[in-house]
């Protein structure tokens, strides 16, 4: 079964998401400007990118579950 393709794009943006929020945290990076950043920490930018990886995560445990229940 293929992913769909909507997930793929959440996770992409959820991704690249995550990996800005992570660099603005530990190394202290903005790469977007000051009117688009949410606060200075970067934490909401983490936390956004893995709220927008999740639905990947969950559809692929589902169908990993029923694939093992079904066998």
């Amino acid at each position: 079964m293929q992913i769909p393709l909507k997930l793929i794009i959440l996770d992409a943006i959820g991704t690249i998401l995550a990996g800005l929020g992570l660099a603005k945290y530990f190394a202290g990076v903005d790469v977007l400007p000051p009117s688009l950043l949410l606060d200075e920490s970067g934490l909401s930018l983490i936390l956004i990118g893995v709220l927008l990886i999740a639905p990947m995560m969950i559809w692929i445990i589902r169908r990993a579950l029923s694939a093992q229940s079904s066998s």
